[in-house]
């Protein structure tokens, strides 16, 4: 009976130890099970992030640069020579110094220029000055002459308005009434109405008479 007994509590302690280990085993479960919520609820700081300044570069100030002063060519001005007239004085194209002419082309002769008709037919000059001064010159209309020679007399003959202004429309050049400007050269169209059996003739040419008084004069020949 004795032996009995004391199998009996033998059994009975060793369930007292199942039962405690398996209270450490739950307790063991809870603390891992708490640790892991810990560890995911656990919140790691942002990591710092470095700012990065751009580096500005600012442009280096340009280097100061030498203004040279515009050179000046001298105008190379053409010998006033006479294009269809060698035997015509060098130093009678010569406006006493202060303007030379000359004839460009030979004289054209035409019957119309668009819609102006000649009464006998256009006598066209393509004239040439040069300014031979420092000072700017004014030429009228009235200070170009044709002069034809006759038996016993001259006809003197002003340009046709109308048609050089047709050809200073079309051929361009200078404005046969215009301000020649100081050492520099200046080209117009004249056009005359003349007879047309007439193959003599003299162009007179006396710049600023049309504002009185004449500065020079001059006579081209054909």
């Amino acid at each position: 009976m004795s032996m009995e007994k004391t199998a009996l509590s033998k059994l009975l302690k060793i369930q007292v130890s199942i039962q405690r280990l398996s209270s450490l085993a739950v307790i063991l479960l809870a603390i891992v099970n708490l640790s892991c919520r810990l560890a995911s609820n656990l919140v790691l700081p942002a990591t710092p992030t470095n700012t990065v300044f751009a580096e500005t570069i600012f442009p280096s100030p340009p280097s100061p640069t030498t203004t040279l002063p515009p050179t000046t060519t001298p105008v190379s001005l053409p010998s006033p020579t006479p294009f269809v007239s060698p035997t015509q004085a060098e130093d009678e194209l010569a406006c006493d110094g202060i303007l030379a002419f000359r004839l460009l082309k030979p004289p054209e002769r035409t019957k119309d220029l668009f819609e102006h008709h000649a009464q006998g037919v256009f006598l066209i000059l393509h004239l040439e000055a040069i300014n031979l001064t420092q000072n700017p010159i004014q030429i009228y209309g009235d200070d170009y002459t044709l002069i034809l020679p006759q038996e016993n007399n001259e006809i003197s003959l002003r340009p046709h308005k109308a048609a050089t202004n047709y050809l200073y429309i079309v051929r361009g050049d200078n404005f046969y009434q215009d301000k020649i400007k100081a050492a520099s050269i200046w080209r117009t169209y004249l056009a005359f109405d003349i007879p047309p059996t007439t193959t003599d003739w003299k162009l007179f040419i006396t710049p600023g008479s049309g504002g009185s008084p004449t500065i020079c004069q001059t006579t081209l020949l054909p």
